[in-house]
């Protein structure tokens, strides 16, 4: 308020209360929750929508075939998995070089050791083109936030490296 010279009495905040969550296993029997019906994160990001497209990219890898106890498993494994990506992707927007209020301190204090590592490994790393297409880990199905989401947010917040983004 004070940096950019706004008064309070000129500003009609309208505060906006949710409740973030997800379902732990959205293919339950023979019905697949997808999109808001399966979770929710935050409102600014959207990353609900990418989080749809992406659900819809893990059924049609589950079809055409036999619908099994395994594939279920496997489409909510990797539910979970898209859950944590989108999860580490909104923490990482509070990942900054602010210190100007224990708010800020506290948030960078705090970033989790595998979100930490992410971080020193993306900030040496000048993400390709090709990154798109690639998948950070392999071992899990379709990578919502992979390297180029990273690398994008990373630049965003001044936290590569200079000499390495000026490559």
């Amino acid at each position: 308020k004070e940096r950019h010279n706004i008064n309070e009495e000129d500003i009609k905040l309208n505060h906006v209360e949710f409740k973030p969550g997800r379902l732990k296993n959205p293919w339950n029997k023979n019905l697949i929750s997808i999109g808001l019906s399966s979770g929710f994160l935050e409102p600014l990001e959207a990353t609900n929508i990418h989080m749809t497209v992406g659900q819809i990219m893990c059924i049609l890898r589950s079809w055409p075939g036999v619908i099994s106890i395994v594939k279920r498993d496997q489409y909510n494994a990797n539910m979970n998995d898209m859950w944590k990506q989108a999860i580490d992707i909104i923490r990482l927007h509070y990942v900054t070089k602010r210190e100007d209020s224990q708010y800020w301190r506290d948030l960078n204090n705090n970033v989790p050791p595998h979100l930490r590592q992410k971080i020193e490994h993306l900030s040496q790393y000048v993400v390709q083109p090709e990154d798109v297409w690639e998948d950070f880990d392999r071992n899990v199905g379709y990578r919502v936030f992979g390297l180029h989401s990273y690398g994008q947010i990373l630049r965003g917040l001044d936290l590569q490296r200079p000499e390495i983004a000026q490559k």
